[in-house]
C-alpha cells in the first residue's frame, strides 16, 4: 500500500470511530449499511440483516464518503451525488451518495471475505441439507457445471467460494473473472481476470481471452451480459467443470434469464446449449435470519416449452 493509501486509510479509521470500524473489521460480517437517519445495519452469515446499535452523524457519513473518494480520485457531491469504489487495502466495495438524491449522505459497504466458508459449514449452520452439499460436491467433481442464482445479497459469492474451495482441491487450472476482486481461489494453479471498462476489458471479452490462457474450469463471478453466450459455449467444449453467478428469484428463473442476457446478442437464445452446458442450478435466498439454500436441480433438458429440473 503506497504512503497515500496509508495516510487515507488511517483518516477513514479515525472517521469511522472505534465502534464502525470493528464492524467493519468482523470477518462474519458481509455488509455495513449506513442510513441517511444515522442507523447501522449489517449484513451477518449467520443472523441475517440486523440493525447493529451503531450509530453515525451525517457530518461523520458525509467525511467517510469524502474519504474514499479521494482514495479513488474521484468527487461526490451535489452535481456527482453517487460513488461506486474499491476500498484501498481490504478491497470491499463502496457505494455512497449524498444529497440531493438522498435526504442525508448514507453509504453502503460489502466486505470481501476474508473467511471462506465451505460447504459443511452451510450443512452445519441449517442452510443447506446434507443431500444438497454432497450433489454440490459431487458436481463439481465430476467436472460440472453450476450456476448459483439468487437476488441481490442473497449470498451467491460466498456460495460460490465454498464451491471454489472444493474446485481448489482439484490439480486444475483455474481462471476466475470479476468485476470487483470476491473470489477466494486457492487453486495453486490460479488465473484472476479482473473487469476493466476503462481500457476495454469488458465481461464478453475476459470470457473470450480467457480461452487463449489454458483453463481447465471457468468461474465467473456475475453473470450480467452477452458473455453469457460465450461463456457456455466455453462450459460445452472442453472447458467444463466452472462455476458463474447470476440474478434471479429461482432455479427456472435463472436458466431464463441467461436466455435474455444471450439475447442481447443473437436473436434467439439456444435453449439446447443452455440446458446441455449448465448442469447443476441452485438457489439461494436470503431470509430473515440468514441465506438458506432453496433449491439444488439437476438440469435434465429443455422438451421445447420449459426447462425439465430434478430436485435433489
Amino acid at each position: 500500500m503506497s504512503e497515500k493509501q496509508d495516510r487515507l486509510m488511517n483518516m477513514l479509521e479515525h472517521s469511522c470511530g472505534p465502534e464502525l470500524w470493528q464492524l467493519l473489521n468482523d470477518e462474519l460480517i458481509t455488509e455495513v449499511m449506513a442510513n441517511p437517519d444515522g442507523r447501522v445495519w449489517v449484513e451477518k452469515f449467520s443472523v441475517g440483516m440486523v440493525d447493529s446499535g451503531v450509530r453515525v452523524r451525517s457530518a461523520e457519513v458525509e467525511s467517510i464518503i469524502n474519504i474514499v473518494a479521494s482514495s479513488a480520485d474521484e468527487v461526490c457531491n451535489r452535481q456527482k451525488p453517487s460513488l461506486a469504489a474499491v476500498l484501498p487495502e481490504s478491497g470491499a466495495r463502496f457505494q455512497g451518495f449524498v444529497p440531493p438524491v438522498v435526504p442525508a449522505p448514507m453509504f453502503v459497504i460489502r466486505q470481501r471475505a476474508t473467511r471462506v466458508f465451505s460447504l459443511q459449514d452451510y450443512v452445519d449452520d441449517g442452510y443447506m441439507s446434507y443431500e444438497q452439499a454432497k450433489a454440490i460436491y459431487e458436481a463439481v467433481v465430476d467436472r460440472q457445471n453450476v450456476l448459483i442464482v439468487g437476488g441481490t445479497g442473497s449470498g451467491k459469492t460466498t456460495l460460490a467460494n465454498a464451491i471454489l474451495q472444493v474446485i481448489s482441491g482439484t490439480e486444475d487450472r483455474v481462471l476466475t473473472i470479476e468485476d470487483t476482486p470476491e473470489l477466494q481461489c486457492t487453486a495453486p494453479n490460479h488465473i484472476a481476470f479482473y473487469i476493466d471498462r476503462d481500457s476495454g476489458f469488458t465481461w464478453q471479452k475476459a470470457v473470450k481471452d480467457s480461452l487463449r490462457s489454458r483453463p481447465d474450469r471457468i468461474v465467473v463471478g456475475e453473470v450480467r451480459d452477452a458473455s453469457a453466450l460465450d461463456l457456455l459455449k466455453a462450459w460445452n467444449t472442453g472447458h467444463n467443470g466452472g462455476c458463474a453467478t447470476i440474478h434471479a428469484n429461482s432455479a427456472l428463473r435463472g436458466l431464463t434469464r441467461l436466455e435474455s442476457l444471450i439475447e442481447e446478442a443473437i436473436p434467439r437464445a439456444p435453449v439446447q446449449l443452455i440446458a446441455e452446458a449448465v448442469n447443476l442450478v441452485v438457489y439461494i435466498e436470503g431470509t430473515a435470519t440468514g441465506r438458506e439454500v432453496k433449491t439444488v436441480a439437476r438440469v435434465m433438458c429443455h422438451d421445447g416449452q420449459e426447462y425439465q429440473l430434478q430436485e435433489v
